[in-house]
C-alpha cells in the first residue's frame, strides 16, 4: 500500500510519518513545500534503511499548483493523510479533487481539537477562533466532497483532545522541559475541570490502527483521548515526578470575553510566549477551564481499535528522570527458585553473564535479581542503621556486583520485606524504609522485591481478605471465603489498611531517593492489594508462592485469570516468578506456563541455573512471538479468557483454568491461546466468530468465505489462510498459541 502525507515537517506530521515507517510496512510519499525541504532531509536522517527505503520525497508548492500537477504525485496511491494547518489548509480541497481523479481511495482530513463554540455570558451566538474556524470549514468541505458522496473514496476524520507534549508551547506545557528549576501552571477558570488531552505520538498510532481496520474506520468520525484529567492532578504528578516545585497562577474564566475583545489585554507573563496566536491559547485554557473541552465517553473510541493512550503519568515519569521502566511487565532472572539461600556473587554474576550469552538480553530480559539471605544475619550496623552485605557472599559488596551487572547492560534487583525480619529470618526493613531505600540507591539498585514476613502483630490488619489459594490451607467454593470469621464490611477501603500502608512507606522512600528503582510488591494478594497495587508499585503479587508442579501452575493461573482487568501499563498483578527448566514439569507444562503467564502480561523472572540449562527449556525463554506480545508499548492490556472450556465460562476451578484466551497487539495481530488442562491427548478449536478480537472482522468476511492468515508461535510455522476455525490436539496440560494476522 503507498500513503501521500501532506504536512510531514510539522510537529503532529512527523509524528505521524514517524509512526507510518516504524509501525508499517507501507510506501509513504512525503509532499513537502520547497521551503521545508531541509527540514524533511533533516527528519529523514531517523529512519533507518528500510525505512528510508519505503520513504519517497516530493517538493511541491500545494499552494499555487493546480490539480492536475498534484494528481501526478498521487497516481498508485490509496490513501491521503492530511495534516495541514494554517494557510496551508487552504489547499486541502485541491489535494482531495487531485486524489479522486488520481484514484485514491482514502482521505484523511487534518486532525481536529475540541470544536466547541464558547458563548460569554448574554450572548447566544458565541464565537470559534478563527483558526478553528479555518480547519472546520477544510475538514467539513472534505465530507461533503463529490468522490465522498459518490463512495469512490471514503474519510476517516479524527478528532483528539489537547496535544500535551508540544515543546514549542512550553508557556502552556511547561513539564515538556525536564531541566526547569521550578514549574508554573498557567490555568484559566476551574482548576478542578476535567480536561481531554492527546500525546502526539499517540494521533499516529491511532491512524495506523485505523487504517488496518477499514472496516471500523471508514466514513466515520473518531475521537482519540489519551489522558482525562484537572490542571490539578496534573499539578501533583508533576510535583511528585519531577521533585520541582509547581506553582498554579489562576486566571478568572472572564479573562477569555476580554481577551476576545481586546487582545491587549492578554497577562503579560504569558503574552507572546506561545506559538499559537495569545488569543488563541487563552480561548483554548478558558474553554478548559469552562469545563468544555471533554468528550463523553460515548464519543471517544480508543478501545475500538484496542490502543491505552499515553497518560499524564506515564510522561512525567519519564521527564522526571526515570525514563519509561515499569510501564511493560519485567523482565529478568531471580535467584530463589534456582538456589534459594545458596547464594554469593559469583552466581549472581554468572546468570547475568548467561542472560546475555544465551540471547536473553536481546529479547529484553535486563533484571538481575538477588533474593533473601544477601545480609548479614546477625542485625544492622549499629551506628548506621544500615543493613550489612554478608562479606563472605558479598566480598565487594552489593555495589560490587551491580557494577559487574550494569557493565553487561543489565540491572540489578534486592530483596527486603515490609516486617522486621524476612521470610529467612534476615534483617528486613519496616521502620528502616528511608534508610534502606537510600542504601540501595547508593548500591546502584534497580528493583525491589518487597515481601511479607516477620511483620508483628501490632501492625497486621484487623480484617482479612478472602485470598481463594491452597497455601492459606483451605479449599474455596468457586473462589469465596465462606468460612471467614473476621471479613471487611462492605465499603471497606482496603487502601487504608495496615498492609497497605507498610507497602506505601517504602513506596514513598524510594521515591525520595535520586535513582528509578522497579518496585515489586510481594503481600501474597492479601489486604485487596489488587485495589492498590497499581498506586503503589509496578506489580504486586496475587496469591501465595509457585512451585514447580503443574497442580500450583494452573491454580495460580485460575486465580489470575480473574484479576486481568487490573494488568495494564504500569501496574501487574504477579502470579510469581516462573519455573520453567524446574522440578519434574513435562515440556509441555513448562511451555504452557511460559505461554499463560506471557499472555497475562505478568512479570516474566526466570528461577532456574542458567548455566545449565536444558536447550528446549531456553527456547520456551526466548519464544520472540510471545515476548512481542507481552512488551506492546501500545498496548497495555493482557490477554482475556474469552471461554473456559472445560467448565462453563466464569468458573473459579484450581485444576483447570480457563483454556481459550486472546489478547490484541498494535501491529494488528490477534494472539489466540488454547490449553488443554486435562490429563490426557484433547482437541480444542478455536472458532473465530467467538473471538472476540476477530468477531468485527469475521462478520464482514463470513460474506466473502475468507478466514484469517495464521501462524503457529511455537514454531513460527505459516498455517496459511484458515477459514472459520483452527482445530489442534493437545498433549494434557499443553497449549497452542496463534498469531492470527489479515483477512485472507
Amino acid at each position: 500500500m503507498k500513503i501521500a502525507l501532506f504536512g510531514s515537517t510539522g510537529q503532529i506530521g512527523q509524528s505521524i510519518l514517524r509512526t507510518l515507517l516504524t509501525k508499517t510496512s507501507h510506501e509513504v510519499v512525503q509532499l513537502i513545500s520547497p521551503q521545508s525541504e531541509s527540514t524533511a532531509r533533516s527528519i529523514n536522517k531517523q529512519f533507518t534503511a528500510e525505512q528510508q527505503s519505503r520513504l519517497s520525497t516530493e517538493s511541491v508548492d500545494i499552494l499555487s499548483c493546480s490539480t492536475d500537477d498534484l494528481v501526478h504525485y498521487l497516481i498508485n496511491v490509496e490513501i491521503i493523510i492530511s495534516a495541514l494547518n494554517g494557510k496551508a489548509l487552504q489547499a486541502q480541497s485541491k489535494i482531495q479533487d487531485a486524489g479522486a481523479k488520481a484514484g485514491v481511495r482514502r482521505f484523511y482530513p487534518s486532525e481536529y481539537g475540541m470544536h466547541h463554540v464558547y458563548r460569554p455570558p448574554g450572548d447566544e451566538v458565541g464565537y470559534l477562533h478563527p483558526m478553528w474556524n479555518t480547519k472546520s470549514a477544510a475538514n467539513e468541505a472534505c465530507l461533503h466532497h463529490p468522490a465522498i458522496k459518490s463512495g469512490s473514496m471514503t474519510y476517516t476524520l479524527i478528532g483528539c483532545g489537547d496535544f500535551y507534549n508540544q515543546s514549542r508551547e512550553e508557556i502552556w506545557c511547561p513539564w515538556t522541559n525536564p531541566h526547569a528549576s521550578e514549574y508554573t501552571l498557567h490555568i484559566l477558570g476551574d482548576a478542578d475541570a476535567t480536561i481531554d488531552f492527546t500525546h502526539i505520538d499517540d494521533l499516529g498510532e491511532f491512524i495506523v490502527g485505523t487504517i488496518k481496520h477499514p472496516e471500523r474506520s471508514e466514513n466515520r468520525t473518531l475521537n482519540f483521548v489519551s489522558d482525562r484529567i484537572s490542571y490539578n492532578e496534573i499539578a501533583q504528578l508533576l510535583e511528585r515526578y519531577s521533585g520541582k516545585k509547581v506553582k498554579k497562577t489562576v486566571y478568572p474564566i472572564s479573562l477569555m470575553d476580554e481577551v476576545w475583545k481586546d487582545k491587549e489585554r492578554v497577562p503579560a507573563e504569558v503574552k507572546g510566549k506561545g506559538a499559537f496566536p495569545d488569543d488563541f491559547w487563552i480561548l483554548v485554557k478558558g474553554m478548559q477551564g469552562a469545563g468544555r473541552f471533554w468528550r463523553p465517553p460515548g464519543e471517544v473510541h480508543n478501545g475500538e481499535f484496542g490502543m491505552e493512550g499515553r497518560t499524564f503519568e506515564w510522561y512525567l515519569r519519564g521527564l522526571s528522570g526515570g525514563g519509561y521502566e515499569g510501564r511493560t511487565p519485567a523482565l529478568g532472572w531471580n535467584s530463589w527458585n534456582a538456589y534459594s539461600c545458596d547464594i554469593d556473587a559469583d552466581k549472581i554474576v554468572t546468570a547475568a553473564n548467561e542472560v546475555v550469552n544465551l540471547g536473553l538480553k536481546d529479547l529484553g530480559y535486563e533484571y538481575i535479581n538477588i533474593d533473601d539471605c544477601w545480609s548479614v544475619k546477625s542485625g544492622r550496623n549499629t551506628t548506621t542503621k544500615r543493613i550489612i552485605p554478608d562479606p563472605d557472599k558479598f566480598p565487594n559488596g552489593i555495589s560490587g556486583v551491580a557494577d559487574q551487572v550494569h557493565a553487561l547492560g543489565l540491572k540489578l534487583g534486592i530483596y527486603s520485606s515490609a516486617g522486621l525480619t524476612t521470610c529467612a529470618g534476615y534483617p528486613a526493613s519496616l521502620g528502616y524504609e528511608e534508610i534502606d531505600a537510600q542504601s540501595f540507591a547508593e548500591w546502584g539498585v534497580d528493583y525491589l522485591k518487597y515481601d511479607n514476613c516477620g511483620v508483628p502483630t501490632n501492625l497486621t490488619d484487623q480484617y482479612t481478605y478472602c485470598v481463594p489459594d491452597s497455601t492459606d490451607g483451605s479449599n474455596y467454593p468457586n473462589g469465596t471465603c465462606v468460612d471467614l470469621t473476621d471479613a471487611a464490611p462492605t465499603g471497606y477501603d482496603w487502601a487504608t489498611s495496615t498492609t497497605a500502608k507498610r507497602y506505601q512507606r517504602m513506596r514513598d522512600a524510594l521515591l525520595s531517593v535520586n535513582r528509578t528503582i522497579l518496585y515489586s510488591l510481594c503481600d501474597w494478594g492479601q489486604a485487596d492489594v489488587n485495589a492498590w497495587g497499581n498506586e503503589t508499585g509496578n506489580s504486586w503479587r496475587m496469591s501465595g508462592d509457585i512451585t514447580a508442579t503443574w497442580t500450583r501452575i494452573a491454580e495460580i493461573a485460575n486465580e489470575n485469570s480473574f484479576y486481568m482487568n487490573y494488568a495494564n501499563f504500569w501496574g501487574y498483578p504477579d502470579p510469581d516468578m516462573l519455573e520453567v527448566g524446574n522440578g519434574n514439569l513435562t515440556l509441555a507444562e513448562n511451555r504452557a506456563h511460559f505461554a499463560l503467564w506471557a499472555m497475562m502480561k505478568a512479570p516474566l523472572i526466570i528461577g532456574t541455573p542458567l548455566d545449565s540449562i536444558d536447550t528446549s527449556h531456553l527456547s520456551i525463554l526466548l519464544n520472540k512471538p510471545l515476548l512481542t506480545f507481552h512488551q506492546d508499548d501500545v498496548i497495555g492490556r493482557p490477554a482475556y479468557p474469552y471461554k473456559w472450556g472445560y467448565n462453563p465460562d466464569w468458573t473459579f476451578d484450581p485444576e483447570h483454568p480457563a483454556e481459550y484466551w486472546s489478547g490484541p497487539t498494535s501491529s494488528g495481530e490477534v494472539f489466540v491461546l488454547m490449553l488443554n488442562s486435562e490429563d490426557g491427548v484433547k482437541t480444542r478449536t478455536a472458532l473465530w466468530g467467538e473471538v472476540p478480537e476477530l468477531k468485527s472482522k469475521n462478520s464482514k468476511e463470513e460474506k466473502k468465505g475468507k478466514g484469517f492468515k495464521v501462524t503457529d508461535a511455537w514454531t513460527g510455522k505459516d498455517v496459511g489462510c484458515v477459514k472459520d476455525k483452527y482445530e489442534v490436539k493437545l498433549q494434557a496440560h499443553d497449549v497452542a498459541v496463534l498469531v492470527v494476522g489479515e483477512e485472507c
